[in-house]
């Protein structure tokens, strides 16, 4: 249903187009309080509930074998969200992703923040774009929006 409303709108027409409006273009949006994603049926995760993002590297799904902040020779990744700067160092408080083909010795995780508690994130050699950042092992700040400006020397 298109429409179109003049200056002199009845209120039946503004009820329909609010309610065409509502039933085509808002999202459903799920938060999790433990995770702190915040999804939608159609992006996935969309942003993060807490200020605060960390990344941790394992050899298990679930983080409990070779748990650790480099991901050299690593399997998976896990990703903890917090309103605290101080990172979590149980294995349970992250989810856990597998990295196809592993981490080796030349694969990290480079992140872009966006501000509004948003993060882009790519896993590869090299940094897809300029404003990606690698990993350092310290906490990423979602609220800061990422210039492009960093220190190349991978983690170690």
């Amino acid at each position: 249903m298109a429409f179109f409303l003049d200056k002199n709108a009845t209120r039946e027409e503004l009820t329909d187009a609010v309610n065409y409006l509502l039933a085509n273009f808002v999202q459903v949006k799920t938060v999790n309080p433990n995770s702190g994603e915040v999804t939608s049926a159609t992006t996935g995760i969309s942003g993060y509930l807490y200020r605060y993002l960390f990344v941790k590297y394992a050899d298990s799904f679930n983080g409990e074998v070779n748990f650790s902040n480099t991901p050299t020779n690593r399997l998976y990744y896990g990703v903890a969200n917090s309103e605290s700067d101080v990172e979590s160092l149980v294995p349970s408080d992250y989810l856990w992703r597998e990295v196809p083909g592993g981490m080796g010795t030349t694969k990290y995780f480079w992140y872009s923040t966006n501000g509004g508690r948003q993060i882009q994130t790519y896993i590869g050699t090299t940094k897809p774009y300029q404003n990606y950042i690698p990993d350092d092992g310290y906490a990423i700040d979602l609220d800061l929006i990422t210039n492009g400006i960093e220190d190349l020397t991978p983690p170690v």
